[in-house]
Formats: C-alpha cells, sequence, structure tokens
C-alpha cells in the first residue's frame, strides 16, 4: 500500500484539481484535471469521518452510511469506534493507513472531512 503523501504527490503529479463521489452508492471516486477531464478513478470506501471537533468516528458505527447504501470498510481491527481528544492529525491518519492496509487499499484518500480506502485505482 501507498502512504498518503506519496499518494497526493501523485495525484498533484498527474494535474488532478478536484475529486466527486457522485452517486456515493456506487463506490466509486474519480478525479479530474482543470479541464474537468477525468483523470484517474477507482473504487473507494469510507474508513473514518473527522469532527466534529477534534475526534473521528469510524464508519462503521455511523448508521446512515449502511441505511444510504454508501461504501465504508468494516470493522478490521480492535480500536475503538470514536476517538475523541485528538491531539494530531498523525494519529488519525495512521489508523485509517493501517485500517486501508488490512482492507488491501491501493491507499488513503481524503474526501474532505473522511478518510477513504482507494482500490483499483487508475489513471484515464
Amino acid at each position: 500500500m501507498q502512504g498518503h503523501k506519496e499518494a497526493k504527490a501523485k495525484l498533484t503529479e498527474i494535474g488532478v484539481s478536484r475529486w466527486d463521489t457522485n452517486p456515493p452508492q456506487e463506490g466509486i471516486i474519480k478525479w479530474y484535471n482543470s479541464n474537468n477531464d477525468v483523470i484517474a478513478k477507482g473504487k473507494y470506501a469510507v474508513i473514518l469521518s473527522v469532527g466534529p471537533g477534534l475526534k473521528y468516528t469510524m464508519a462503521y458505527d455511523i448508521g446512515i452510511y449502511k441505511s444510504m447504501g454508501i461504501p465504508f470498510i468494516e470493522k478490521k481491527e480492535d480500536g475503538p469506534a470514536v476517538v475523541e481528544g485528538i491531539k494530531e492529525e498523525a494519529s488519525t491518519w495512521a489508523r485509517a493507513e493501517k485500517v486501508a492496509a488490512i482492507a488491501k487499499a491501493d491507499f488513503v484518500y481524503q474526501c474532505s472531512t473522511l478518510l477513504v480506502a482507494v482500490t483499483e485505482f487508475e489513471e484515464c
């Protein structure tokens, strides 16, 4: 699995200017360049949601994902479902990358307040 910093650098290198997961139930993430052309795509599943405040919640503990059919990673390790009092962003990324590695993801990507596991990544 590639680290999130390396993945972000690669996406920047190929010219990504934005991402889109609509409709989210399809589990597809697309990256676009400044001309609005799709330049990469993959499958995604939510790992965790950051906030509100200094906390994050694992996606498997967010009931609306299941009811709406949004893909998420089921519980993969023994950590808590909700972590409060986050002191540094690195610990959140470390947890997300640990879960993503267990799930055999290509890398973790940040979509707004969500950290998602990306699989089947390919440039278009």
